[in-house]
């Protein structure tokens, strides 16, 4: 894209020298003494006519097809134990991850910096393209930007935004570091035009889980295990034990949010990991192989009347 030849977010230094022009014009109305009406329409008309492009460029695609069709994945209802399963099998791959990570005194997590996560984001992606044939994750592997202004968006629980017009997807770096990873996959799956919040979690799942590095596998798994807590408290099942490790980090992320997620969007993406789960972990591992047919085993078919069936 055009804007991957500056390094900040372009849709940000747009937005604020948009933001002057508009006070400029303000300026110049007082003095010349333009028709505010007049003014004023030209204005709606030039900020109607942006909206229009975002919407014809980027925004149809909120109305587009599940994501579980383009990768075949079987979203039917399940039972309390099915999620209580997933989610332990969630705990168990973030628990065996854990011990993986760099820490300071105090147990948090400390990642690599956001360059160097930034550019490996892109792996997990190529991995799920080449390898698991989802076409529907062909799209740009550029990396993700810093979003500016990022304690104004922490302060209200954002933890990036993507833009279609710019082809940005730009990420809070004060996310806690065990998050970022995760968000930085999340906002490339939405400059892939997987933009339902239920969608663009549920592919940052998927390509941390299959990313080389440890710090990017640990992410997706404790994001998941996350979505599932989150799913077990509202429907009020009892939730198991946690090390001291994952404790630590998932404080670090509810601290982050601060109850600004939306319990809706929590279930729709615990809803796709435990049909994940149940689909690609527990029915492989629980069906039987098929019996190789052996037409002279009398226990898979009836050899009575047949002469020299026996010897």
């Amino acid at each position: 894209e055009f804007s991957s030849q500056v390094s900040f977010s372009l849709w940000q230094a747009l937005l604020l020298g948009g933001i002057a022009i508009v006070l400029a014009l303000v300026v110049l109305a007082i003095i010349f003494r333009w028709n505010p009406i007049r003014a004023g329409g030209w204005l709606l008309t030039v900020v109607a006519f942006i909206g229009f492009l975002n919407v014809g460029v980027f925004g149809l695609n909120r109305y587009a097809g599940n994501l579980a069709d383009d990768i075949r994945l079987t979203t039917v209802g399940y039972s309390d134990e099915e999620l209580q399963a997933a989610t332990n099998y969630f705990r168990l791959q973030a628990e065996q991850l854990a011990g993986q990570i760099s820490r300071d005194k105090n147990g948090s997590a400390q990642y690599a910096s956001f360059e160097e996560l930034a550019n490996s984001a892109g792996q997990g992606f190529r991995t799920l393209v080449r390898k698991h044939s989802y076409s529907v994750f062909g799209g740009s592997l550029l990396p993700v930007k810093k979003l500016a202004g990022s304690g104004y968006y922490a302060t209200r629980g954002i933890s990036g935004i993507t833009v279609g017009l710019t082809g940005e997807a730009s990420v809070n770096p004060l996310l806690p570091d065990v998050y970022l990873p995760f968000a930085m996959c999340q906002e490339m799956a939405k400059r892939m035009s997987i933009v339902s919040q239920r969608d663009s979690g549920f592919s940052a799942f998927l390509a941390c889980r299959v990313n080389d590095s440890a710090e990017f596998r640990y992410s997706g798994y404790l994001m998941a295990l996350r979505y599932c807590r989150d799913a077990i408290a509202l429907q009020g099942l009892p939730f198991g034990n946690l090390s001291n490790h994952l404790k630590t980090d998932l404080a670090a992320c509810d601290a982050f949010f601060k109850n600004t997620e939306s319990d809706t969007t929590q279930l729709e993406v615990a809803d796709m990991l435990v049909a994940w789960y149940i689909q690609e972990i527990y029915l492989p591992d629980h069906t039987e192989e098929a019996q190789e047919f052996d037409p002279l085993d009398e226990t898979q078919v009836d050899l009575s009347g047949i002469v020299n069936a026996k010897k």
